[in-house]
Formats: structure tokens, C-alpha cells, sequence
């Protein structure tokens, strides 16, 4: 079996879909490990060191037409799924409610199409970003209040030194992934109100809501930020599907009434060797936890909670119900 690795196409992601100090879970499986060349430029790590490690460079041409798995950081276009062949896998990042054409391609192609954002996030709270923010603010010495809708994190909020914001919305809860339920307008309203007076107080303020396939809600507004006191600072970081925060724009610092507002698109590029090491190690944990060590091929096992939610296409047929015409 040939896996394959593409290397990032996008100019802002830095990214690599493998990593020096994770790669040998895959070869231990006994496959081969093409790789495109320049895959580690974003990382620090050259072609040679990739090689010294048993991995074959590749161009991206070579790298589609021989892996029977192929690993990808971004959707890939038609000209490149019809150089795949029939019956092999593609897993990666393909922001699926935003590339329809993509799945039909794929099932049409017999291409076998595995989404990483439907993995479900069984053990997740509050989410990697809020988590680490938190984290990070509490060290700096910084007094922390943290908000979100599902009540189940306020024991992973206190636990981390921070004040967990109890906002009284009813009835709210997470998604069978284990991403925050989509809440009705009259919810929202409620929330942003009593949001508005911990904005108000605070100096840094961090937004990270988002809604899986679907626009990122408007929490903060003009009218709240401009209660809040000069020289403070948002920093939304759901810029990129539409933004938390009235006014924020992607890849830009805007300024109202001595607020600025930061909107860095691509944030985990920013830390590019560190991103790799955790997105190489949860393509890995998925290859190798569905991998067929006798027959070198992928088990696809619909039983699996994990195949089932994160397989949206499979011998040509389309198996997630949201996307079938």
C-alpha cells in the first residue's frame, strides 16, 4: 500500500500533513510513504530529512496517480481527482458543506472521501482554543472569565483558575461531533446582553465561536464595543467563517474608538511546526486505527462510530445523509 502526502496548497497555510517525530507510525504499518517534495518547507524540514526517514519525494502529479491513500490539508479540484485512482482514499481537511462538488466528484470517481472535521470530538468541552486561551491568560497573571452555552464545561473552565460565566439561556447542549448547538435567535439575544456587561469590564476580550457548517454568530456588537474603555482589545478567531465580532475583517487589525479588533485568519499556520505535529498525529491515529495490517488496506467498518460519521464517501455511494441530492 502506497500512502500518500500533498503538500499544502494554500500560500497562508504552513502546515504539513506528516511530521519528523511522528512519520515511523505509518511506515511501523508497513506501508510506503510517498511525500510531495518541499511538503516540510512550512515546518523547517527539508526533502533529505523526510528521506533519511524511509519516505520516498514525489512530485504532486506522482504522489496522486500511485497512493491508494493520500492525505491532503485542503480539497482537492477535479483536474486532481481524476488523476486518483479508483477505489483508493482520500483524508484530509475538506470543509465539506463548502465543496458539494467534491463529494459528488468523488462518488462518481469511486473515490473513497474521509472528512477530518467529522471526526466526532467525543471528549471535548469547551474546545481547544477557549481551553488554551484560558490557560495561557491565567499564567500571565491575568484574572479569566469564560463563557459557553454547554453547561458541561464550567468544571473544565473552573479547573483552569478562570470564572465560568453563568448565563441562564435554557435549553442548549452540543451536536452528536461535540460542537455547541446552533441557538435560536431569542437565545442569542439573551446572551449577547449579558455578555455585553463582561465586555464592558474587560481589557482583552477572545471570541471562538463557531457553528459547524455554518456562519460563525455575531456576539459582540458595535453597540457593546463601544462601551468598552480605549486601549482594549477583541480578538476574534472566527474570522474566517464570518466572525464573532461586528466589524472584524480577515488578516486585518481594525480600530474603533481606540478598540482594535484582530482578525488573524489561519491562526494554528502561525505555529506551523507545532500544528503539524498535531494534525499528523490525528491523520495517523485514524490510518492506523482503521488499517488492515494482513491485507495493507484501510477496513472500512460502518458499525465504527468514527467511519461511520467521518466516511462521506464509499464505493462510489454517498454515505452521509446531508449530502445526498
Amino acid at each position: 500500500m502506497i500512502i500518500s502526502a500533498l503538500k499544502s496548497s494554500v500560500d497562508t497555510d504552513s502546515r504539513s500533513p506528516i511530521h519528523i517525530d511522528t512519520i515511523s507510525t505509518l511506515l511501523n504499518l508497513g506501508a510506503d510513504v510517498f511525500f510531495e517534495e518541499n511538503i516540510g518547507i512550512g515546518i523547517n524540514v527539508s526533502d533529505k530529512i523526510f528521506e533519511q526517514s524511509g519516505l520516498k519525494k514525489s512530485s504532486r502529479e506522482e504522489c496522486l496517480k500511485k497512493g491508494d491513500l493520500i492525505i491532503t490539508n485542503q480539497p482537492l479540484g477535479d483536474d486532481e481527482l481524476k488523476l486518483i485512482k479508483p477505489n483508493s482514499t482520500l483524508l484530509g481537511m475538506i470543509n465539506p458543506f463548502s465543496n458539494q462538488s467534491l463529494i459528488e466528484s468523488c462518488s462518481k470517481l469511486k473515490i473513497n472521501l474521509v472528512s477530518m472535521e467529522f471526526i466526532p470530538r467525543i471528549t471535548r468541552g469547551v474546545g481547544v482554543a477557549g481551553l488554551q486561551a484560558i490557560a495561557t491568560a491565567k499564567r500571565l497573571g491575568a484574572r479569566v472569565e469564560a463563557f459557553d452555552t454547554r453547561d458541561v464545561v464550567e468544571e473544565q473552565v473552573n479547573s483552569l483558575g478562570a470564572k465560568f460565566v453563568k448565563i441562564d439561556l435554557g435549553e442548549t447542549g452540543e451536536t452528536d461531533q461535540g460542537y455547541a448547538k446552533e441557538l435560536s435567535e431569542e437565545q442569542i439575544k439573551k446572551q449577547k446582553e449579558l455578555q455585553s456587561k463582561v465586555c464592558e469590564r474587560s481589557d482583552i476580550v477572545i471570541t471562538t465561536a463557531q457553528l459547524f457548517g455554518r456562519p460563525a454568530p455575531l456576539l459582540v456588537d458595535n453597540k457593546t464595543i463601544d462601551r468598552m474603555m480605549p486601549g482594549s482589545v477583541i480578538f476574534d478567531m472566527a474570522v474566517e467563517s464570518g466572525g464573532n465580532v461586528e466589524g472584524s475583517e480577515v488578516d486585518k487589525v481594525v480600530e474603533r474608538n481606540g478598540i482594535k479588533i484582530i482578525g488573524i485568519s489561519n491562526l494554528a499556520s502561525k505555529v506551523s511546526n507545532h500544528a503539524s505535529l498535531a494534525l499528523s498525529n490525528n491523520y495517523n491515529n485514524w490510518i492506523s486505527d482503521f488499517f488492515d495490517k494482513e491485507n495493507l488496506s484501510i477496513s472500512f467498518d460502518f458499525d465504527d462510530e468514527i467511519i461511520s460519521s467521518s466516511v462521506l464517501v464509499h464505493n462510489g455511494e454517498i454515505k452521509n445523509e446531508r449530502f445526498k441530492k
